[in-house]
């Protein structure tokens, strides 16, 4: 299995080195193992792990949440229908977000549209 140092990880995955020591001394991620130079080695999993709470963070989750998931998703079964109300009530908040988001989409694709024929400063709702 591939491992990484700090720099490393924290280039594939295109954040800070603080980040990755910020989310260690929260406890989002494990503490990783030590080679005997005392350099933190990060396997693969870590990847992973970091990939989904950038995927999280970039669409509304906050640490909290994230940490909430991961800790539950580490219990295993004990904990499913917390996680599953949790993940619905996300899940639900990102619906609302994607209507709200077409509806903008709608509505600037039609400045693009009227553009050719009108002042694009000047929308029919203002």
């Amino acid at each position: 299995m591939k491992s990484y140092k700090i720099g490393e990880l924290a280039n594939i995955l295109k954040i800070k080195i603080d980040t990755i020591r910020y989310y260690e001394k929260i406890g989002l991620i494990p503490k990783p193992k030590r080679m005997e130079n005392e350099y933190r080695v990060y396997s693969e999993k870590y990847v992973e792990i970091i990939q989904f709470i950038i995927l999280c963070k970039n669409n509304g989750f906050t640490l909290k949440e994230i940490s909430k998931i991961i800790n539950l998703l580490s219990l295993g079964d004990a904990n499913n229908k917390e996680l599953k109300t949790i993940v619905s009530d996300k899940i639900d908040t990102i619906d609302i977000k994607i209507k709200e988001l077409n509806f903008l989409k709608k509505q600037l694709n039609e400045v693009v549209k009227n553009c050719d024929s009108m002042d694009c400063t000047t929308m029919n709702f203002l």
